[in-house]
């Protein structure tokens, strides 16, 4: 009995999480935090097309994925999250991407340690 609860509350988790992401003309993204759906609402409401947020969208999911990959699997993707990171803040000039560095780099250097609590292997 007590696991059909326990997977009915993941369940419920899941749809949680997925319903609260962000999506724009056709791409949802998968990882996004707090701080992504943050930055992305700055956007949309400074008027960036959404050719333009669509494209922040995938680059910060794919940025995202790099952490999760790296604290989840054990496969270091720093550098692959460092460049993207990189081109993000070059892209996007004039938002604070701070969390970048603060939360995400910071969880890829010490994978084995909880920083970006709302990271999930599941």
């Amino acid at each position: 009995m007590w696991v059909w609860v326990a997977l009915f509350v993941l369940f419920l988790i899941m749809v949680s999480e997925s319903s609260s992401q962000p999506s724009e003309l056709g791409y949802k993204t998968k990882y996004f935090g707090d701080d992504s759906r943050a930055q992305y609402t700055l956007m949309k409401n400074n008027g960036l097309s959404s050719e333009t947020l669509r494209s922040f969208l995938i680059m910060e999911d794919q940025f995202l994925k790099y952490e999760r990959e790296t604290v989840c699997s054990g496969f270091s993707r720093i550098t692959n999250a460092a460049a993207l990171s990189r081109q993000i803040k070059d892209r996007f000039v004039g938002y604070d991407f701070r969390y970048h560095d603060d939360i995400h780099m910071r969880q890829m250097s010490t994978p084995n340690k909880v920083i970006n609590e709302q990271l999930t292997c599941f």
